[in-house]
């Protein structure tokens, strides 16, 4: 060491309290390599006062990668013939490797400026190559110096495994969350997938039940259809009859009673065989808009006597759908119906209209008493009515959600108790061909 005694102690002193600051280093945790890798170089300088020390790794190529390095000149060296690791002796052996003048390492280029001394110690843990630290000065190294500059490598060996298990656990760590986050994603998607199945199952379920009802309401309104006119025919005659052969206030009344109620279960027929009525084999290009405005038409008169009011602007030009226009029809004046019968005290009906992607939207919202949620599974169902007993057949919406389907569209509704009810219709644009 050339030095006094007091000096050696000194030095020894000095020794341990870097080897025990750089294990107070690489004790915490995450590791900074960074940093102990340029708290190492310091420690080496004030040790050794070398000429250049140096710091090499291994990357994943297995070449050799300058990563720290003090030199008392001002430009970093290019200190090997080859990069790869292969090429280094202390590396191949696993040993520490010493040059000096007369014997320099077949992998070091040669540099001025007089004799010096070389030792390159190999990183390593167990069967693991991380790479080297070099350290060259103008004398050589006694044995206590080269047995803490070993206890150094040691050091640097074990602060760049665990970096380097620190960034693996990270890493995996980092995938764990990914791969949880698609678990969850597509758990997300297979709940959606699971509730749009539920809705289809529910939407094929009222299908069917509308398929059933409407098989038996076809059979049973032909036989009564007949029946009904001849006795609505009849009692008109019996009212004209009456009227001629001066007939009792109390008969005539009685008339009218039956005839009313004759009336109701034949307009009750009507609906059904509406609602029986098979699809049409036949569709035409047509403006929705034109059949909106033909239905609020119809409605006018009855629209002005219950103090409503329909907001449509029918300029706006959207593309034509094919479908019924009868049909299309009967389904905007059960909606518009609807809405009037739910505004007992006026109000007003909104139409609008837009252009989707490959569709027409329609909505029909309403000021009115709105449907309370318990109910909205159940309001195109036959023959169900939220309306007061004898106002409705229950077969509007059930006649509606029939039309739209039949035009390969969808119907969907919303609605608050109080605030009102919308109606949203889809239909496919039409697509000449």
């Amino acid at each position: 060491m050339h030095a006094t005694k007091m000096d050696v102690k000194d030095w020894s002193y000095n020794a341990l309290k870097s080897i025990v600051k750089l294990n107070n280093i690489i004790g915490y945790l995450p590791v900074s390599l960074e940093n102990v890798l340029e708290a190492v170089m310091a420690e080496v300088q004030r040790l050794y006062n070398p000429l250049m020390c140096c710091i090499h790794m291994v990357d994943e190529d297995g070449k050799m990668q300058l990563v720290a390095y003090k030199s008392k000149k001002s430009s970093s060296p290019d200190l090997h013939l080859h990069d790869s690791a292969e090429y280094c002796p202390s590396l191949r052996d696993g040993l520490p490797y010493i040059s000096e003048e007369d014997n320099l390492c077949p992998n070091r280029r040669t540099e001025e400026g007089g004799p010096f001394y070389q030792i390159c110690i190999p990183l390593i843990t167990g069967k693991e190559q991380y790479g080297t630290i070099s350290c060259q000065r103008k004398t050589p190294l006694d044995y206590e110096e080269m047995d803490v500059l070993l206890a150094i490598a040691n050091q640097v060996s074990m602060a760049i495994q665990r970096s380097q298990l620190f960034e693996k656990l990270k890493k995996e760590k980092d995938e764990i969350y990914m791969a949880y986050k698609k678990i969850h994603s597509l758990n997300m998607q297979l709940q959606e997938k699971i509730k749009q199945l539920q809705e289809a199952n529910k939407r094929l379920i009222q299908a069917e039940r509308i398929a059933a009802v409407g098989r038996m309401a076809a059979s049973l309104s032909h036989e009564l259809n007949n029946p009904m006119s001849i006795i609505l025919n009849r009692i008109e005659c019996m009212r004209i009859e009456g009227y001629d052969r001066c007939m009792t206030d109390s008969i005539k009344k009685d008339i009218d009673v039956i005839y009313a109620y004759a009336s109701k279960v034949s307009s009750i027929v009507q609906d059904m065989l509406m609602f029986s009525r098979s699809s049409p084999e036949r569709f035409s290009p047509i403006d929705i808009t034109e059949i909106i405005r033909a239905a609020i038409t119809f409605y006018m008169e009855e629209i002005s006597k219950a103090g409503c009011e329909v907001i449509f602007d029918p300029t706006k030009r959207v593309p034509l759908i094919n479908g019924d226009p009868e049909r299309l029809e009967m389904l905007f004046q059960n909606l518009i119906r609807n809405a009037i019968d739910a505004m007992p005290d006026g109000g007003r009906v909104f139409i609008n209209y837009s252009e989707n992607k490959n569709s027409i939207e329609i909505t029909i919202r309403d000021e009115g008493v709105g449907i309370e949620p318990s109910l909205m599974e159940r309001i195109f169902e036959p023959f169900f009515t939220t309306k007061k007993p004898g106002k409705g057949t229950g077969l509007g919406l059930t006649i509606c959600y029939s039309i739209v389907k039949e035009h390969g569209g969808e119907i969907a509704v919303e609605s608050t108790p109080g605030q009102g009810t919308i109606f949203k219709l889809t239909f496919p644009v039409y697509e000449n061909e």
